[in-house]
C-alpha cells in the first residue's frame, strides 16, 4: 500500500555511492522554514529513507529501480509533511538529468501542480479509504504499520471507529492523520523494552508461529509497552521476579500511574520502588510458569 512516483533519466546514472547527506541538505534548504530532514540508507546503498524530524509519519523511500530510473515511494498513511518531502525529492532528482516524471500508472505530470495542497489532500483522502478497506477486510489483528518513531498497531477498536466515519471521507482522513500523529508524537518519548522470542515449555519442533513475544520490563525504567504476548518483570536486585504476565493480566493490576493508550499500547512511567514491589507481588498471582523452561 504505497503511492509511487518515478523519475527517468536520459542516460544511466550510478547512485550506488550517492551522498545522502548532500541530498538531505539540498532538500532541507528547499523547505525554507527551518524543517530538519533526516535520512538513513536502505537496500545496500541503492536507496534511502527520508523524513521530516518531528513531523513525518511514514517517511519517504527513494530507491534506484534501474540504471536510468529512481522510484520515490510514499507508504499509505503518509501525512502532509511526507507528501511535501516526497515532492521535493521528486523535483531534486528530476533537476539532475531527469527526462520525465510519472506516477505508478505511467502518467506524466508537472511536479509543482501535482503536489499542490488540494491534490495532496485528495491523495491523503484516497489513502484513508484504501487503509480502511484493508483494515475492514483483515481477519487477524493487530495490523502493524511501521513508522518513523515506532510501529503503529490497529485492531478491532480502530476498525470500529473508522468504519463509523466511512461516509464522511474528509472526517475519516482527518481522524487517521490525528491517530497516526498521536501514536508518533503525542505518546511520551519512552523507549521500548528489550524484546525476545521464547518458545513455551513443552512445545516440540517449534515453528516461528509457536514463539511468543516477551518484553523484559525492569524496575526503574520508563517504557512504552506494545507488540507483545507476555511481560517479564524483574527487579534490579533480582529479588522481585521473574514474573510473567499477559496483557489481560496487566489490565487487572495496572499501576495507578500507568495507562493504556489504546487496545495495544500502554504508557508505563517509572514506578517508585515500593509501588514496583507491590506491582510485582500482585503480578505473581497471575504468573505464567508454563512459558519458562
Amino acid at each position: 500500500m504505497s503511492r509511487c512516483f518515478y523519475v527517468t533519466f536520459d542516460e544511466e546514472v550510478d547512485f550506488s555511492g550517492w551522498d545522502i547527506s548532500k541530498i538531505k541538505k539540498i532538500v532541507q534548504d528547499a523547505f525554507q522554514n527551518g524543517t530538519v530532514v533526516d535520512a538513513v540508507s536502505i537496500e545496500n546503498g541503492y536507496g534511502a529513507r527520508f523524513s521530516c524530524r518531528g513531523e513525518s509519519i511514514r517517511g519517504v523511500e527513494v530507491c534506484q529501480m534501474a540504471a536510468d530510473e529512481i522510484e520515490v515511494r510514499l507508504p499509505v498513511l503518509s501525512n502532509y509533511a511526507d507528501y511535501y518531502l516526497g515532492s521535493m525529492l521528486v523535483a531534486f532528482f528530476y533537476k539532475i538529468e531527469g527526462a520525465a516524471v510519472c506516477d505508478e500508472d505511467d502518467n506524466a505530470f508537472d511536479v509543482v501542480h501535482y503536489f499542490s495542497y488540494d491534490n495532496i489532500s485528495k491523495m491523503i483522502g484516497e489513502d484513508a479509504k484504501t487503509f480502511l478497506a484493508f483494515l475492514s477486510s483483515s481477519e487477524k489483528f493487530p495490523i502493524e504499520i511501521p513508522a518513523i518513531k515506532r510501529s503503529m498497531f490497529f485492531g478491532a477498536e480502530a476498525k470500529a471507529e473508522l468504519t463509523r466515519l466511512a461516509g464522511y471521507p474528509d472526517v475519516l482522513a482527518e481522524r487517521l492523520l490525528q491517530m497516526t500523529k498521536d501514536r508518533q508524537y503525542w505518546l511520551p518519548d519512552y523507549p521500548l523494552p528489550h524484546k525476545v522470542l521464547i518458545c513455551p515449555k513443552g512445545v516440540k519442533n517449534p515453528e516461528r508461529k509457536d514463539m511468543k513475544k516477551v518484553l523484559y520490563v525492569r524496575e526503574g525504567g520508563d517504557y512504552i509497552l506494545q507488540d507483545y504476548d507476555y511481560l517479564l518483570l524483574r527487579g534490579k536486585s533480582g529479588k522481585e521476579g521473574p514474573v510473567v504476565i499477559t496483557k489481560e493480566d496487566l489490565r487487572e493490576i495496572l499501576p495507578r500511574s500507568w495507562r493504556f493508550y489504546d487496545e495495544y499500547v500502554a504508557i508505563a512511567p517509572k514506578l517508585p520502588i515500593t509501588e514496583w514491589r507491590y506491582f510485582v507481588r500482585e503480578a505473581a498471582e497471575f504468573h505464567h510458569a508454563e512459558l519458562l523452561g
